[in-house]
C-alpha cells in the first residue's frame, strides 16, 4: 500500500514527521496536494506549527503558495471557516470530517483519508472528465 493511502494519515495521527513526509513526496509516494490536504486538517486542529510548515516548504513537500495557505489557516480558531483559493472555504465538521464550501448548494464533506485518496486521483478524474466531456452536464458553480 502506498504512503498516500495508508502511511500519511497514520503519520498525522501519530505525529507529523516532516522529514518522512518530504521523503515520501521526493520518492513519488504522495503528492504535494495530498500533503497540503493532510496538513490543513492538522493545522485546523492547532497541531501543525509554523516551524513544521517551513520544514515542509524547505523539503519541497509543499509549494510557497501552499505554505502561505497553511499559515493563513492557522490564524483563525478551530472549527471556524478558512478561506481557500478559488472562492472555497473549509471547516472541521461536528463529526471530525473536513467540509469544503463554495462548490454548490451543499458542502463536500469527507474524512481526512478520503480527501488524501481523492487528491491523489485528481489527474485521473480530470482525464476521465475530458474523455467524457460530451456526456457531462455543463453546470457552473
Amino acid at each position: 500500500m502506498s504512503i498516500a493511502t495508508a502511511t500519511l494519515p497514520n503519520a498525522l495521527t501519530n505525529g507529523f514527521v516532516v522529514a518522512d513526509v518530504c521523503k515520501a513526496v521526493a520518492d513519488g509516494n504522495c503528492t504535494q496536494g495530498q500533503v497540503l490536504v493532510a496538513a490543513i486538517a492538522k493545522r485546523m486542529k492547532g497541531e501543525l506549527d509554523s516551524v513544521a510548515i517551513l520544514g515542509l516548504l524547505g523539503g519541497s513537500a509543499i509549494t510557497q503558495n501552499q505554505a502561505s495557505t497553511l499559515i493563513d489557516v492557522g490564524k483563525s480558531s478551530k472549527g471556524s471557516c478558512h478561506a481557500l483559493p478559488g472562492g472555497l472555504s473549509c471547516k472541521v465538521s461536528a463529526k471530525g470530517a473536513i467540509s469544503v464550501y463554495g462548490m454548490g448548494r451543499w458542502p463536500l464533506t469527507l474524512y481526512l483519508p478520503q480527501w488524501v485518496k481523492l487528491v491523489g486521483a485528481v489527474e485521473s478524474v480530470v482525464a476521465f472528465g475530458n474523455d467524457n466531456s460530451d456526456k457531462l452536464a455543463k453546470k457552473e458553480s
